[in-house]
């Protein structure tokens, strides 16, 4: 709904549309990311996941985004900026996903007073840290039960998905 009333204001000449589209291969998975952002804005309208099954891809859902207000433009209030792939223990692979919010903490929509955080799906898409909170204790056992604590300590090199 938000990409056709973008598309409509593209359209209409009130702002230009851009689109950005990220590939990473994660084992076997072929996932990409495709955002879509008014001109002069940093927060996507829209912003999909998808990975490849054979010959068609098949959307994966991210996290619910809401919406904000940002300089005058309804954008997703949460959104994907980043991503990386992880080995984890038993050569097990995982997608690590930087999610940033379109306004500030205390604002409203504020996504629980987060500005980033990140989040962790397995290759077919699913969230492994699904009620687990975004830092602390159960976070850091997640992350040693599957096998990859030591990699995020050392600190994670992500790619950006919105360049």
């Amino acid at each position: 709904m938000m990409l056709l009333m973008a598309l409509s204001l593209a359209a209409a000449g009130d702002a230009g549309l851009t689109k950005h589209v990220a590939d990473l291969r994660c084992g076997a998975a072929d996932l990409r990311v495709t955002s879509h952002a008014l001109a002069g804005t940093t927060a996507p309208v829209a912003q999909s996941l998808t990975r490849r099954v054979g010959k068609k891809r098949v959307a994966v859902a991210l996290e619910p985004a809401g919406s904000a207000l940002v300089d005058g433009h309804r954008v997703r209030g949460r959104y994907v900026v980043s991503w990386a792939c992880l080995t984890g223990a038993q050569r097990v692979r995982y997608v690590m996903l930087g999610y940033n919010c379109a306004v500030d903490p205390g604002d409203p929509h504020d996504c629980g007073g987060e500005k980033e955080w990140f989040r962790l799906l397995d290759t077919r898409g699913r969230f492994v840290d699904a009620g687990v909170p975004h830092d602390g204790d159960r976070r850091d056992r997640l992350y040693a039960r599957l096998g990859i604590a030591d990699q995020t300590a050392a600190g994670v090199k992500m790619a950006g998905v919105l360049d």
